[in-house]
């Protein structure tokens, strides 16, 4: 397989994460171009890796089979009409915008011009969350009939576009859980209802706590608590998960699987049955096999959407019935 050459626009927090992952796992598979708008970033990369403060210019000069887009969510939507304009493939982090109608609209483009979107929605990647969707699809525990998730964070940053954020929890955190039921449950939402808080003694400046309640279209019924400013013990960043079922109930917490039937648990320690990889290996495959990834636009609108609405019932102050299909798509 050729060597394929991609550009990776922002080396902030996030962009810098992947350029790490990049230069560490796909030297052999990726050339990478970089773009930030700041010349100080190029002091971060490795010597020789080419280096743009203009994406147009990067596009015109390296010839790129797709981009990365790790900006700010502010700024992605602006990147992602750019890449658009030269039917390049993205690979977006989320939100792919602050609004739910642009990034509508955003899909619509993509799709309309035949041009392959996909957005890092990662945790669904996870081996661990591959085996639990394994257990559901095998009925390992019956029929699904409710979700409990708890998460419990104590984060302190200072990434100025999270801080910005009036709901950072339910848009930038719960946005990745949100799209785990959906994947997990294999149904979409019906109902939700929404309260984001800013909780008493909080270090924080904004909502960053939240309960919601969902229910599926399929029946499923799922509960969240979430906080930011936890002085409780963390979960992991996956969160803790209770899945019943008509025949048992699987616990994911610490991102260790136990599966419960029959008044016995017993852990699941090898999830090596299940497909290793990333959203970043998904969407390289769906190019070169010229499908959709498993993560493209249409399908992460489903995930923004609950978040959108789960906004809409905070706002509220009542249960909303959730509306996936706003256009023609």
């Amino acid at each position: 397989m050729p060597i394929m050459k991609m550009i990776l626009v922002g080396v902030g927090n996030f962009g810098y994460r992947w350029y790490t992952l990049l230069k560490q796992d796909y030297r052999q598979t990726l050339k990478v171009v970089v773009v930030d708008r700041d010349v100080q970033a190029k002091n971060k990369l490795d010597e020789g890796d080419p280096f743009y403060t203009s994406l147009t210019e990067a596009i015109e000069q390296e010839n790129p089979d797709f981009v990365l887009n790790a900006t700010p969510p502010a700024i992605h939507s602006q990147i992602n009409y750019m890449a658009f304009d030269y039917k390049l493939p993205v690979l977006c982090e989320k939100p792919i915008s602050d609004s739910y109608t642009e990034a509508i609209q955003m899909v619509e483009r993509a799709t309309r011009e035949k041009i392959p979107f996909a957005i890092a929605e990662n945790y669904r990647f996870f081996p661990f969350c591959r085996k639990v969707k394994k257990l559901i699809d095998e009925r390992a525990v019956g029929d699904v009939s409710s979700i409990h998730i708890d998460f419990y964070k104590s984060f302190q940053t200072a990434k100025e576009y999270f801080l910005n954020m009036e709901h950072p929890l339910l848009v930038d955190v719960s946005i990745h859980h949100l799209d785990l039921i959906r994947y997990f449950t294999g149904t979409e939402g019906k109902r939700i209802f929404a309260k984001s808080y800013n909780p008493q003694g909080s270090w924080a400046k904004n909502n960053v706590s939240a309960c919601l309640w969902l229910e599926m279209e399929n029946g499923v019924v799922v509960s969240y608590n979430g906080t930011m400013v936890t002085r409780a013990l963390e979960t992991s960043w996956t969160g803790n998960w209770v899945i019943e079922g008509t025949a048992g109930a699987i616990w994911l917490r610490k991102d260790q699987i136990y599966l419960i039937r029959n008044g016995q648990s017993s852990p699941i320690n090898d999830p090596q049955d299940v497909s290793s990889g990333n959203c970043l290996d998904e969407f390289i495959l769906s190019l070169q096999e010229n499908r959709q990834a498993e993560t493209c636009g249409l399908d992460y609108l489903n995930t923004q959407g609950l978040v959108h609405f789960a906004l809409e019932a905070n706002s509220l102050g009542r249960m909303v019935e959730v509306d996936l299909h706003p256009s023609s798509l």
